[in-house]
């Protein structure tokens, strides 16, 4: 979902269509502020939600664990 804000405009039957039922899941290579809107309180939010490490990217993900393994 590249931009929120036009998602959030569509017809509320589609919002439904496109999350679906069940369990919801947002992975973010970035904070996950604002998922929970779309995974409710009993999804899962994946993300890194902490600051301070510089690095080249593939080293950051690895440090915080957003690897494929």
């Amino acid at each position: 979902m590249p931009i929120t804000e036009i998602f959030d405009k569509q017809p509320k039957e589609y919002i439904r269509e496109t999350l679906g039922d069940g369990l919801r899941v947002s992975i973010e290579a970035g904070s996950t502020f604002g998922w929970q809107k779309y995974t409710g309180f009993d999804g899962l939010n994946f993300g890194i939600d902490e600051f301070g490490v510089s690095s080249k990217t593939a080293d950051a993900f690895k440090h915080f664990g957003l690897t494929a393994e």
